[in-house]
């Protein structure tokens, strides 16, 4: 499936294991060569899967199926590759809000597919459709486009005239909001940077999920929901009154409208942040274990410019 250009680093369980924090911790319990062999069967796979416009593949190599398909794995160690391999879905995720096929909901590429699995052939061209046209905007569309083309020349006709009229009605819209210009201009793949600033906190969350900085500070993925609503809505400087009682379940349900999944959603390793007043752009954050044992201190400022 066709993506943004919304990579800013490559996933590699062999650099990971060289992590000072937890993440590393656990990496270094699996042999080097189980390691070496994670990230070349990743290579491996998404080499394979473009080449054959697999709908399902993911923006970056996905070494940790290798570890949660193994039988005789920890069950440990399972949950934490399922936590880091849930941070490339949502990297493909905030791909797709950035390029219009995906609502903070419904992403239209992964509806297309699940309803091609169970022969919802209408489901199934509806998503189609939508991701398609979206993509209509970009001047690299047809390079991506390509991949939803329909082989029945029937469907493929009706793809190109719903294509034409959500063109239209494209072109309509920006010309009643003064924006003649854009109707008549294709626009390039969104840039990393537009993307960050277009959707601030999904890229909060999925960049801090895995790893936080080289400095062994555990990832969102190993915090209480409670902790880590407290730090996100103090970082985007929203207070928790804004949300009144429901700042967690904000938190948790947006975290899960990205795909992200923690370790654990009831023996965190990071059960809760101590926040002190902002000093200097940033705000020192203390992070305790349940039984209030410190685990890390360190300064957070805006937008990840740690």
């Amino acid at each position: 499936m066709s993506r943004a250009r919304t990579e800013p680093f490559k996933v590699s369980v062999v650099e990971l294991a060289q992590d000072k924090g937890w993440i590393g911790q656990a990496l270094r319990q699996i042999p080097d060569e189980l390691l070496r062999e994670a990230d070349r069967r990743a290579e491996q796979d998404a080499c394979w899967q473009k080449k054959h416009n697999d709908p399902n593949r993911l923006p970056f190599t996905n070494p940790w199926q290798f570890f949660i398909g193994l039988p005789d794995g920890s069950p440990l160690l399972k949950k934490i590759c399922r936590a880091a391999q849930s941070q490339i879905v949502a990297f493909r995720h905030i791909s797709h809000l950035s390029m219009g096929i995906a609502t903070a909901n419904t992403d239209w590429q992964q509806v297309n597919s699940e309803a091609r699995a169970t022969g919802d052939k209408r489901r199934a061209e509806h998503a189609a459709t939508k991701a398609a046209n979206a993509l209509l905007q970009f001047n690299r569309c047809e390079e991506f486009r390509k991949e939803w083309v329909a082989h029945d020349p029937t469907l493929r006709a009706k793809r190109e005239a719903n294509a034409a009229n959500w063109l239209k009605q494209r072109r309509a819209v920006l010309i009643h909001r003064c924006k003649r210009r854009e109707a008549d201009i294709l626009k390039p793949l969104p840039q990393w940077a537009t993307v960050r600033a277009d959707f601030p906190l999904e890229t909060l969350l999925s960049e801090l999920w895995v790893r936080i900085d080289a400095d062994g500070t555990p990832g969102l993925m190993f915090w209480r929901n409670e902790a880590l609503t407290k730090l996100v809505l103090t970082l985007r400087q929203m207070p928790q009154t804004r949300f009144c009682n429901r700042g967690y379940d904000y938190i948790k349900n947006f975290r899960q409208n990205l795909g992200l999944i923690p370790v654990s959603d009831s023996a965190c390793l990071i059960w809760d942040v101590e926040i002190s007043p902002r000093v200097q752009g940033g705000w020192p954050v203390k992070g305790m274990e349940r039984n209030g044992n410190l685990v890390f201190q360190r300064h957070f400022r805006l937008r990840n410019s740690h």
